[in-house]
């Protein structure tokens, strides 16, 4: 079972006025509710009572305190308990993430040190004081980090957490309203408040119609019925409707969860008799959000669907991606490991919003998806974690935290998941290890790919579970031949050549001609620049020649290295 989110607009009309503004009035309750079920979760802190025992405890306060039903009030401590839990674990996330700050400190400071020694030698004074001042500073920055795992520490000891309820972004910008365009503190309150109550959450429940004990939707009069809170049903009534509501996509998946089932149940009765109940119900629960933003309502449907069936196999071949920051490079192979087809998909995420982020990667997704699906093969992508390396990219330098910074890889991984469980595509995380330093001497100059396709071509090698070996051309990276079939081989290589240490690979590669056969109908159309009848000459790229030191006088001449 997969979980899928539907959304649609609310029309602004005059028969909608009485139902939009119910939801208004209803998110300020329900905000407020929300607060307060997350302060009273969050004062209790770690406690040994049960889950049902917290939420009796909780609830009972919101019915009295807002009048709210129960259901709305489980609804409100729902979402504050999501909240707490969420946060929760969050707290570990942020210590480790502080503790790789610490670490990518010490290595620079361990820098400045070496440094300092070297100027201190030279009777550099000027540079002395420099590094002297960084190395202060760096050192205050680890105690404050210290001092705040210290803090988080305390925090989750005693369950009790800090959260900004209507995100911190708009809390910060009180400070500085001119320069985020508010003219007075009162604008600003204004806005603090709207987006802390700007959503009303229905959790489904499939012992009801239409999947939801208070939200019921009918395809067939696009009407979305709200069962009004008792707080306010004086002034709308027992229930405030929409019109006109329909899904643009996945309304099948919301009709198929609200179709009418009978559930039966057993029960024991005061004797030990075994009593049953029916009631009509759906077939899944559906659970709605209502969300104002920018002036406009948004529903959200939420509903479990089945995972429709895995099309794609190892058998037909498979397609291998790799991420990089300004392009997405895919290589699509055979059942046998050899080349088919290959392409790059450029992307530019560098200063773009999340919005702009988010849909730019979606595109690209979708376009890999399509190609997966049209070859039935499954995709095969890098098992990485950026968390970090960008722990600790202050230490690293402006240019290489822009890079990293705009690495959406988490995104990327999410979207492909989501993507191909729809489309019955399989999805294979394999791991990272040296597949460019492999692709580029192994497979680069071989068929004349860039650097990102040839490191696709490995992860979809090493998808099909195929082991690399080492070519012939690198025979002089070893004292003794047999060193090639030891474990730790690849890395060796990687270390000879540099590729893994950042320096520019473009300085190890060269262009070149060489006259190779080409297929056209396996590897796509190749860069020509010359035909003849029996060969196609195209561009690739050599690879790299690896200065070695001068020979010893009377040593023997070894094959492959160069005297």
């Amino acid at each position: 079972m997969s979980i899928v989110t539907i959304q649609t607009v609310v029309k602004s009309s005059p028969e909608n006025e009485i139902g939009l503004d119910y939801l208004e009035e209803y998110g300020k309750v329900f905000g407020q509710a929300t607060r307060t079920a997350f302060s009273i979760r969050n004062r209790i802190g770690k406690t040994d009572k049960k889950a049902f025992e917290l939420e009796k405890l909780i609830c009972k306060e919101l019915e009295t305190r807002y009048g709210l039903s129960n259901t709305e009030a489980k609804n409100a401590y729902n979402k504050a308990s999501a909240v707490y839990d969420s946060q929760l674990e969050l707290v570990d996330l942020y210590i480790e993430e502080n503790i790789d700050r610490i670490k990518g400190i010490r290595k620079t400071i361990k820098k400045l040190e070496f440094k300092l020694n070297k100027a201190n030698k030279s009777g550099q004074q000027t540079v002395v004081k420099n590094l002297k001042r960084k190395i202060h500073f760096k050192t205050q920055k680890i105690n404050k980090l210290e001092a705040k795992i210290k803090r988080l520490r305390e925090s989750k000891a005693a369950g009790t957490l800090s959260v900004v309820l209507g995100t911190s972004k708009l809390f910060e910008k009180q400070y500085r309203l001119e320069q985020n365009g508010y003219k007075s503190h009162e604008e600003w309150l204004e806005d603090w408040r709207d987006a802390r109550s700007n959503r009303s959450f229905f959790i489904g429940s499939k012992n009801f119609a239409s999947g939801n004990q208070l939200v019921r939707y009918d395809a067939q009069t696009k009407t979305l019925t709200i069962t009004v809170s008792p707080c306010l049903r004086e002034k709308y009534g027992d229930s405030a409707t929409l019109h006109n509501i329909s899904f643009p996509r996945g309304q099948e998946w919301l009709l198929e969860a609200s179709q009418i089932v009978r559930h039966v149940s057993t029960r024991n009765g005061k004797n030990g008799e075994k009593k049953q109940a029916s009631r009509n119900g759906s077939k899944l629960p559906v659970t709605y959000e209502m969300v104002n933003r920018t002036g406009k309502v948004y529903i959200n449907a939420t509903i479990e669907t089945l995972d429709p069936q895995i099309k794609s196999s190892l058998g037909n071949g498979a397609l291998g991606i790799d991420f990089n920051p300004s392009s997405i490079d895919w290589t699509l192979i055979d059942r046998h490991g050899n080349l088919k087809r290959h392409g790059s998909i450029k992307i530019n995420v560098q200063d773009k919003r999340s919005v702009q982020t988010k849909d730019i990667i979606g595109k690209a997704v979708a376009q890999l998806v399509r190609i997966a699906a049209e070859h039935t093969v499954p995709i095969v992508i890098e098992d990485l974690d950026f968390a970090k390396k960008k722990a600790s990219m202050k230490e690293k330098g402006a240019k290489y935290a822009r890079m990293l910074s705009g690495m959406a890889y988490s995104q990327f991984l999410q979207m492909m998941e989501s993507r191909c469980l729809k489309s019955g595509v399989e999805l294979i995380n394999i791991s990272a290890a040296y597949t460019s330093v492999i692709g580029l001497t192994k497979y680069m100059a071989m068929y004349g790919l860039s650097s990102g396709c040839a490191a696709a071509l490995v992860i979809a090698r090493r998808g099909q579970g195929r082991i690399e070996r080492l070519p012939n051309g690198l025979d002089s990276y070893f004292k003794k031949p047999e060193d090639k079939l030891k474990s730790g081989a690849w890395s060796k290589v990687a270390k000879k050549i540099n590729i893994c240490g950042g320096f520019n690979r473009h300085k190890y590669y060269s262009l070149g001609i060489k006259q190779v056969r080409t297929n056209c109908s396996l590897h796509g159309t190749p860069r020509q620049t010359k035909i003849s009848r029996r060969f196609d000459t195209v561009q690739v790229l050599l690879t790299p020649h690896i200065h070695q030191k001068p020979r010893a006088i009377g040593s023997p001449i070894l094959k492959g290295v160069n005297p």
